[in-house]
C-alpha cells in the first residue's frame, strides 16, 4: 500500500488521501461506501491493511465520478484557452451554452488539434455534443494516480472459506487413496491383540486383589496368635515368670 509522508512527519494513508481528494469528511465517506466511520478510520491509520474488493470497488467509482467531473472542467479551460469569458461562479452547464452560442470564436484553441486527431467524427457536432461525447470516462492526472494507488490484491469476500473447504475435501480423498487396506489375517490377528491386551488387565486387577485379600488374612492371623499368647500367659503366669 502506498502512503507519503505529510507536514507533520506521519505517513498519510492512500485512503486518507482518497477522502481528502474527495472532499468528504470521515463520517460521509463512511456512508457513501457502505461502512461505519470507527471501520474507514481504521482503514486510514493502517489498523486494517486492505478492505474487501467489494469496498475497494466502491471507492474506486466516487473517485472515477469526482475525477472525470475535474477532467470536464479543465477540458472547458482548455476550449475558452486565452478567450476572456468568466468563468468563475458559473455552472458547467451555463459554460457549454456560452461556448455553444460563438463556436467558432473558440475552435483556434490547440486542444481541438488533439481532439479532433483522436475523433475525427466530432469535427461537424455542435459543441455540446462534443463535450458530452469526448470527456465521457475520461479522468483527471489526480484521479488516476489515486486509482493506481489503491491496493491491487484486496482480499475477496469468502475466498479463504471456500478454499479450506476444497483443501479439506482433497486432503480426504488423498488419504482414502493412499490407506494401506488390512488383509482378513490381519485383521483377525488385530482383534485377538486387543483381546489378550484385554485379558492381561483384567488378570492384574485380580492378582492385586488377591494379593490384598492374602495381606489382610496375615495380619489377622497374627493378631490371633497375639490374643491366645496373652490368655495363655494370664492362665499359666507362673511358668512365664521365668521366661522363655
Amino acid at each position: 500500500m502506498r502512503r507519503t509522508a505529510n507536514i507533520a512527519g506521519r505517513e498519510e494513508n492512500i485512503f486518507e488521501k482518497v477522502r481528502k481528494y474527495l472532499g468528504m469528511s470521515i463520517e460521509e465517506i463512511a456512508r457513501e461506501v457502505g461502512v461505519s466511520t470507527y471501520t474507514f478510520w481504521r482503514w486510514e491509520n493502517s489498523i486494517i491493511e486492505q478492505p474487501s474488493l467489494h469496498y475497494i470497488k466502491k471507492i474506486e467509482k466516487l473517485i472515477k465520478k469526482k475525477a472525470n467531473e475535474e477532467f470536464k472542467m479543465d477540458f472547458l479551460k482548455w476550449v475558452i484557452y486565452d478567450k476572456k469569458i468568466p468563468i468563475i461562479g458559473k455552472t458547467k452547464e451555463e459554460i457549454i451554452k456560452e461556448i455553444e452560442k460563438n463556436q467558432e470564436i473558440f475552435m483556434d484553441s490547440p486542444i481541438w488539434n488533439k481532439v479532433f486527431k483522436e475523433n475525427p467524427e466530432l469535427k461537424n457536432l455542435p459543441f455540446g455534443e462534443i463535450f458530452k461525447k469526448y470527456t465521457k470516462d475520461k479522468l483527471s492526472y489526480d484521479g488516476i494516480f489515486l486509482l493506481n494507488s489503491l491496493p491491487t490484491n484486496p482480499p475477496k469476500r469468502g475466498r479463504p472459506r471456500r478454499i479450506d473447504k476444497q483443501l479439506t475435501k482433497q486432503n480426504k480423498n488423498i488419504k482414502h487413496k493412499t490407506q494401506v487396506k488390512k488383509t482378513p489375517r490381519e485383521k483377525h490377528r488385530h482383534k485377538n491383540t486387543n483381546k489378550n491386551e484385554s485379558n492381561e488387565g483384567s488378570d492384574d486387577e485380580s492378582s492385586h486383589y488377591k494379593f490384598d485379600k492374602d495381606t489382610e488374612a496375615k495380619y489377622n492371623l497374627i493378631g490371633l496368635f497375639d490374643l491366645l499368647l496373652k490368655i495363655d500367659m494370664r492362665i499359666k503366669h507362673k511358668e512365664y515368670k521365668g521366661g522363655f
